[in-house]
């Protein structure tokens, strides 16, 4: 279950959303492209290095679209991708939301790596955020070269 509405912890490592911070990428030069090729097309331009990527998927909407638009441009950006998913054992169905994580990154042939942190329905999105950034970074350690891929939307307000 994706936790929602929580603001991002600046400065975990290496997140691929980060690794190109320009703003330079016209969006009126993306009319009348496909998402899919609106994202090979700008993915092309990061300069990735092919090699592994860890991509952390929530199992919320954002998450998905953007594995599946990483499956789809894997000729474009050369990364083995490997899926991690937290199941905090906040949500009593957390554990169904790790299977079906777990199943859509087999169907894409894809390593899934899946944690289960059982914090408790207590516990706070804060110490959620901690914990999985925490067990992300335990599981890409070993590997200090591969970036972990997650997905921000930010939304204005109304």
């Amino acid at each position: 279950m994706a936790l929602r509405g929580a603001p991002r912890e600046r400065g975990f490592p290496r997140l691929l959303n980060q690794v190109n911070p320009r703003r330079d990428i016209n969006p009126i030069k993306l009319r009348g492209m496909t998402t899919a090729a609106a994202f090979r097309k700008h993915v092309g331009t990061l300069g990735l290095q092919p090699g592994g990527a860890l991509v952390a998927v929530s199992g919320g909407p954002d998450s998905l679209a953007l594995l599946d638009l990483l499956v789809r441009s894997r000729d474009a950006h050369g990364q083995d991708l490997v899926v991690a998913h937290v199941d905090h054992g906040i949500h009593p169905a957390s554990a169904d939301v790790a299977r079906q994580v777990a199943a859509l990154a087999e169907s894409y042939g894809l390593v899934v790596e899946i944690g289960r942190l059982a914090l408790g329905m207590e516990a706070s999105e804060t110490k959620a955020r901690a914990e999985r950034y925490a067990w992300l970074e335990m599981l890409r350690a070993p590997r200090t070269s591969l970036p972990a891929i997650t997905a921000t939307i930010k939304l204005k307000p109304c």
